[in-house]
């Protein structure tokens, strides 16, 4: 018989941006209702204050909104930015929804999840947990 999971999972650290500040702190009480193996560790809205927080707090998990602050699609440069680093953050891209150039451009990117914004907020903590255990999380929905 296998030995049981019975220790305590390892807290996750998150960091989480998007243009909407508010819908970012909602997502960031959500993840961590109820739940102590995830942390968020920062909140940023802009590519520049995403970087900066990104170095600054070297989260496990930067969960990305394509759509930053700074315009659409910006949230690409984040990614961008954590491969040619070659930073130890794991990214997860949030989309609006499941386009699949959207989809394709955030792997391409270097994005080990995609999680589109029409799915249930309690799906993400899964998703974090499944990037964060080494595997890759996409939209089943396509």
């Amino acid at each position: 018989m296998n030995q049981l999971a019975t220790t305590a999972r390892e807290t996750i650290s998150v960091l989480i941006a998007d243009a909407d500040s508010m819908s970012a702190h909602l997502i960031a009480d959500e993840l961590t209702r109820g739940r102590h193996d995830i942390s968020v560790i920062a909140v940023s809205r802009t590519c520049a204050e995403t970087i900066y927080e990104l170095e600054r707090k070297q989260p496990n998990i930067a969960v990305i909104n394509a759509h930053l602050d700074d315009g659409p699609l910006t949230g690409y440069r984040v990614l961008q930015h954590l491969q040619l680093e070659s930073h130890k953050t794991l990214a997860i891209m949030m989309i609006p929804d499941s386009e699949r150039d959207l989809v394709i451009d955030a792997f391409r990117g270097g994005a080990r999840g995609v999680f589109c914004r029409i799915q249930p907020v309690k799906l993400l903590s899964k998703c974090i947990r499944t990037v964060h255990d080494g595997q890759v999380w996409a939209d089943s929905q396509n």
